[in-house]
C-alpha cells in the first residue's frame, strides 16, 4: 500500500511530531509500506528531495501570507505524487488543509489524519471549527490521547498515546546516577518550563536542595528564561535542540516533563518524573497517558512540586517504587504498537472497499 504523508516538519528537525511521523513512516516501511513524505523546507542547507532510510522526502520551500497558496501549488503541479498514492495520511490539523483543494478533486481517495495534541489553552473556538471540518471531510481519524474529546467535542476512530524504543541493562543501579534534572520539550507557555525553574529556585532557597538542570530545547521563552536563571543564580545549562536529547534521561535520577513524549521516554529510562499542571488540560493529558496510574509526581504550582520533590528526594524506597512502576507501564508503549494502530486503521479501510 502506498501512503502519502503530509507533516508540517520531518527529519531531520528535533521535535515531538517530527520523532512521531519518522518512528511510524519507519515501522510502516518495515511491513512492506511505501512511504513518500511532504514537508516544509525549513533549512536552505536541506535537500528539496531525498532518499532517507528506504523513504522519499519532498520539501517545500514556502512561508509568508501566502504560503498555503504555494503549498497547493506546489501539489498541483505535483499531483502524480496525488494519483499514485492509495491513500493520504496528514499529520495534524494545518497539513489537511494543504490538502483540502484536492479532498474534492479525488474524492474517492482516502484521506487519514493524526490529531496530536491541543493548540492553545484555552483551546480557540476557531481551532475547534477547523477540526470538526476536517473529522467530517476524513475517512478515519486517530486522536492523540482520548483527553481530547473533551475540548474539541470529537470523537476519533483510534487513540494513541506516545512511545519509546528506550532499553536499559536490568541490573542497573539508579543510585549512582547524577543527582540532577533533564527537561526536554519546548521553551513555551504552554509546557510548564518558567514553573520548573520557579520550582528549581524554591527547592533551592527553601528547601536546600541546589541541583543542576539540563534543558534541551528551543522556544520564544529562552531569552527571558536564562536572564531568570542569570538573576536566581540556578544552576541551570540550556542546550538548545538536540537529537536524541532523551539519551541524557539514562544519566539522571530525575526528569521534569509535561510532554507526552518526553514524559513516556524519561520513565523507560527509569527516571523519576515531576510534571507541572498549571491547568485542567495539561492535567487530563497526564492523567489520561498513564492512565491514572501513580506512575508520575503531578503537581498544580512550582510550590508544590518544589514540596513533593523534597518529599520524595528523602524517601529514596518510595521514589524507587514509583521508578520500577513507570518503567514497567513505559515498556508496553513501543512503536511496534503504535504502527499496528496505523495498519489496523489502513486495512479496515480496504477489507471495507474491498
Amino acid at each position: 500500500m502506498k501512503i502519502l504523508m503530509l507533516t508540517s516538519y520531518y527529519y531531520p528537525r528535533v521535535g515531538g511530531v517530527e520523532k512521531y511521523v519518522k518512528k511510524i513512516a519507519d515501522e510502516l516501511k518495515k511491513r512492506g509500506y511505501e512511504i513518500k513524505i511532504i514537508t516544509k523546507l525549513y533549512r536552505n542547507d536541506l535537500k528539496e528531495k531525498e532518499i532517507v532510510d528506504g523513504i522519499e522526502i519532498r520539501r517545500v520551500n514556502f512561508s509568508g501570507l501566502l504560503y498555503i497558496w504555494k503549498m497547493w501549488l506546489y501539489l498541483w503541479k505535483n499531483r502524480k505524487l496525488l494519483i499514485e498514492a492509495d491513500a493520504i495520511h496528514c499529520h495534524d490539523v494545518s497539513t489537511f488543509y494543504w490538502y483540502l483543494p484536492f479532498r474534492f478533486l479525488f474524492w474517492k481517495k482516502p484521506v487519514f489524519i493524526t490529531y496530536y495534541g491541543y493548540e492553545k489553552i484555552p483551546v480557540p473556538k476557531g481551532n475547534i471549527l477547523l477540526r470538526r471540518i476536517s473529522k467530517l471531510l476524513t475517512t478515519s481519524q486517530i486522536n492523540g490521547g482520548r483527553y481530547l474529546e473533551k475540548y474539541y467535542k470529537i470523537k476519533c476512530d483510534y487513540v494513541i498515546y506516545a512511545a519509546t524504543d528506550i532499553k536499559l541493562p536490568k541490573k542497573e543501579k539508579i543510585l549512582k546516577r547524577k543527582n540532577r534534572i533533564v527537561y526536554i520539550g519546548r521553551l513555551e507557555k504552554d509546557t510548564g518550563v518558567e514553573g520548573y525553574i520557579k520550582a528549581l529556585k524554591i527547592l533551592k532557597e527553601k528547601y536546600k536542595i541546589n541541583l543542576q538542570m539540563d534543558i534541551y530545547g528551543e522556544g520564544s521563552l529562552r531569552k527571558q528564561l536564562e536572564k531568570l536563571v542569570k538573576r536566581d543564580k540556578l544552576n541551570v545549562i540550556f542546550h538548545g535542540a538536540v537529537e536524541n536529547a532523551s539519551q541524557h534521561f539514562k544519566e539522571v535520577k530525575f526528569a521534569f516533563s509535561t510532554s507526552p513524549m518526553a514524559t513516556v521516554e524519561a520513565m523507560a529510562s527509569r527516571c523519576l518524573v515531576f510534571s507541572l499542571c498549571e491547568n485542567q488540560i495539561t492535567k487530563d493529558l497526564l492523567i489520561d497517558l498513564t492512565q491514572k496510574k501513580n506512575i508520575i509526581v503531578i503537581a498544580s504550582s512550582p510550590e508544590e512540586l518544589a514540596q513533593r520533590f523534597y518529599v520524595f528526594y528523602h524517601n529514596q524506597k518510595i521514589a524507587e517504587n514509583i521508578i520500577s512502576d513507570a518503567y514497567k507501564f513505559a515498556q508496553k508503549l513501543t512503536w511496534e504498537k503504535m504502527a499496528k494502530v496505523f495498519i489496523e486503521m489502513y486495512e479496515n479501510f480496504k477489507s471495507e472497499n474491498s
